[in-house]
Order: C-alpha cells, then sequence, then structure tokens
C-alpha cells in the first residue's frame, strides 16, 4: 500500500536541525527517531532512550540508550551518534537549540550504553526537552543526514519518495510501505484536495 504526501524539497531539506517549513518538519518525523516522545498528557516516554536517571537534584541525567538500535544504512547507533545528535542540535538554528540551550555538557556515561547530560540549572523536567531526532554521526550538515526512523528516502524515475525502512524495528507493524513525496502549487492546492489527491493539508 502507498500514499501521498506534499512536501517542500525545492526550497527546504529534510534535515531536522535545518528545515524551516512545518511539512518538512512533520516529514523529516518519519525519518528520525527521538531520544524521547512526549505523550499527550506531556509525560515523557522512552524511544531511543529506554530510560533515565535524573542525579544531583535535576541538574544531571543518565540516559539509558535502547539496545540494537539500527540506522537505515544498517549500521549500529552508538553513544557517539547521540552525542553528536544533540551537540548538532544545540548548536543549530531549529527548534530544538532554544529547548538545550541550558545544556552545560555532554558526555559518555559511566556504565553501560548511556549519555551524561549536565544542565548549568536543575531542571526536574527536563526529559520533555528531549524529543530530539538523532542521526549518524558526521552526517548533520547533510541535506539528508542518515536516521532511524521508519522510513528512508528514495529517488528514482518516479520521483522522490519514502519507503519503508527496514533497519527498523516498526518496519512490519507500518501503515504504508511507499509514500509518494509531490511538491503542489500553492494555487492548485484547492483542486487537490478537491480531488482527493490530497487527503488534509497542514498550513504553515
Amino acid at each position: 500500500s502507498s500514499d501521498v504526501c506534499s512536501s517542500d524539497l525545492s526550497t527546504d531539506t529534510l534535515n531536522p536541525y535545518s528545515c524551516v517549513t512545518e511539512s518538512n518538519r512533520l516529514l523529516s518525523s518519519l525519518l528520525y527517531e527521538p531520544l524521547i516522545t512526549v505523550s499527550p498528557d506531556f509525560t515523557p516516554e522512552p524511544a531511543l532512550c529506554t530510560d533515565w536517571d535524573i542525579e544531583n537534584e535535576g541538574k544531571t541525567f543518565l540516559l539509558t540508550l535502547r539496545d540494537g538500535a539500527l540506522f537505515s544504512d544498517g549500521s549500529p547507533m552508538t553513544v557517539w551518534d547521540v552525542i553528536y545528535s544533540l551537540n548538532r542540535a544545540r548548536e543549530s538554528t531549529s527548534v530544538y537549540a532554544t529547548r538545550l540551550s541550558d545544556i552545560s555538557e555532554v558526555s559518555m556515561g559511566e556504565r553501560g550504553f548511556t549519555v551524561r547530560v549536565t544542565l548549568s540549572t536543575a531542571n526536574p523536567a527536563f526529559p520533555l526537552r528531549l524529543d530530539i531526532p538523532i542521526v549518524q554521526e558526521g552526517s548533520a550538515y547533510r541535506d539528508l543526514p542518515i536516521g532511524s526512523g521508519p522510513y528512508v528516502v528514495h529517488e528514482d524515475g518516479s520521483g522522490v519518495w519514502l519507503g519503508a525502512n527496514e533497519s527498523s524495528p516498526f518496519f512490519r507493524d507500518l501503515p504504508f510501505e511507499r509514500i509518494e513525496l509531490q511538491e503542489i502549487p500553492a494555487e492548485a492546492l484547492g483542486a487537490a484536495l478537491a480531488s482527493g489527491e490530497l487527503d488534509f493539508l497542514v498550513a504553515d
């Protein structure tokens, strides 16, 4: 099965740290997994980070990462990928920079598959800010960094599309195997909605 999604790839990227349009930010969430997700009732829930310990009265957090996570190219995710991604997000001009501005240091934890995040000011609710997309070390400045999300970008004679990422643990539960990406001019959006070519529209 497949679906169709409108995108803005001619003027924006799917890089989660540099894309500026809301549509591309939403699309990038299919390509990159976050450390933590936030539930509708604003509770932090595990994603790539499966557990976290709060230390030093809310000034230090020890994040335990999901063992066996793979990027879309089949390579294993490491602690260094997470440290790299958090530091890239901190220095970016993205929506993630402000929420991470209290971080003073990101380092490898002393035990196991862990990352230590130290804040300049204590904040026990800090895990709510960690819905940060993780990319492969060294790829963050590309238009399309390597991620571990449920989909991966493909391009062929038919255009650009998202295909199911077979390295993802959610591969067999995805609602669509293929998502077609199309750019539709603003003046044609009304007709696309009326014809059913678009199912819904997000106004940025």
